[in-house]
């Protein structure tokens, strides 16, 4: 299968799921009387999908640069990042939104790009905790966004 065709087949797919996102954001209502509704990080999370997805398409429709097919490492890194998101969602529930969080981060970078240094496996570890924090703060603390909490308590 050529790059370019599954290019145009995943972009479509995320487009339409970041629609059915934004939908489906409306349904839990956006706003409440306490500020940010239920629907508000869905929204937010739809919105950039798809605009992200509809950007992908346009630029592989537009040009013809791109190289014919994938070798199997390409493939492979692929196939590691699904399956640590997919890792991500089982365990979401359980362990929380955000204890699980940083290990995402640390894996898909080691998948996108294998380096066992040890100054680089600490930058990104760093990365993925400040990430994490941040984003408790934002969702958590501000947005109030009702979110499965872990044994820890967030």
């Amino acid at each position: 299968m050529s790059i370019k065709l599954l290019d145009i087949i995943l972009a479509g797919l995320f487009l339409a799921f970041g629609l059915y996102v934004i939908g489906s954001a409306f349904a839990f209502g956006i706003t409440s009387e306490n500020g940010p509704g239920s629907g508000t990080f869905p929204l937010i999370a739809g919105l950039m999908m798809s605009v992200f997805a509809a950007a992908s398409l346009y630029r592989t429709i537009r040009k013809s640069g791109l190289a014919d097919t994938m070798d199997i490492g390409e493939v492979g890194r692929v196939a590691a990042i699904l399956a640590l998101l997919g890792v991500y969602i089982l365990v979401f529930e359980p362990a929380g939104a955000f204890l699980p969080l940083p290990f995402l981060i640390v894996g898909i970078s080691l998948a996108v790009h294998w380096r066992t240094d040890p100054l680089w496996l600490l930058q990104i570890a760093m990365l993925g905790i400040g990430f994490t924090v941040i984003s408790y703060f934002i969702f958590a603390v501000f947005l109030r966004v009702l979110l499965p909490i872990g044994p820890l308590g967030f």
